[in-house]
């Protein structure tokens, strides 16, 4: 199903229901910016981005489900071993 934004702008806006009406900005896992519709389905999905989805998430799923998080520590060191943070 659908849900539908009616009359912005002159112009109806439909999207899919499972999409939240907000993605932030920012991932909450490991604060990148979240810079394409790639990052969308795992959002949903899983609150995060796609970078989080394979780094952490992928062969932990259930884990993941389950509550379990990296670290902000974790995460830091990680994004800095990989050159991704200053």
């Amino acid at each position: 199903m659908h849900k539908t934004v009616i009359n912005r702008e002159k112009y109806d806006v439909i999207t899919p229901e499972h999409v939240p009406e907000h993605i932030p900005l920012a991932c909450p896992i490991c604060q990148l910016i979240m810079s394409s519709k790639v990052d969308t389905t795992p959002y949903v999905k899983y609150g995060c981005c796609a970078w989080c989805d394979r780094m952490w998430i992928d062969g932990r799923t259930e884990r993941w489900l389950g509550g379990w998080r990296p670290t902000e520590t974790v995460v830091d060191m990680t994004l800095r071993a990989l050159g991704m943070r200053a």
